[in-house]
């Protein structure tokens, strides 16, 4: 079947121009995103259980959307942008420190 909806992941994610709102932000991280605890043990951590807890937010995206990546970290003004992996066009934004997260001007958490 033909459509006369244009395609491609410029269109698809109906990006605004301009600075990113908040309701965009929003909808994006919900399609695109994620938070993560992981609990794992550690050799250092001699008390309690041993083990250590990490917080992670992240988003990622096509290595040719890198643009609403640096929109996104912009917004929060924390975090960074890698390459999932050395052969992996995917970049992920992320925000690893939870300290940074419950301080940006735009808290995650």
């Amino acid at each position: 079947m033909s459509s006369e909806n244009p395609s491609g992941a410029d269109n698809q994610q109906g990006r605004p121009k301009g600075l990113l709102t908040p309701d965009y932000v929003v909808g994006f991280v919900d399609g695109e995103g994620c938070f993560s605890v992981s609990i794992r043990p550690h050799p250092t951590v001699t008390y309690g259980t041993g083990c250590v807890i990490g917080t992670v937010f992240a988003v990622s995206q096509h290595h040719d959307n890198l643009e609403v990546l640096k929109e996104v970290k912009r917004h929060f003004g924390i975090g960074k942008i890698r390459s999932k992996g050395p052969l992996s066009p995917v970049m992920v934004y992320n925000v690893t420190k939870e300290r940074r997260l419950e301080v940006s001007n735009h808290p995650v958490f």
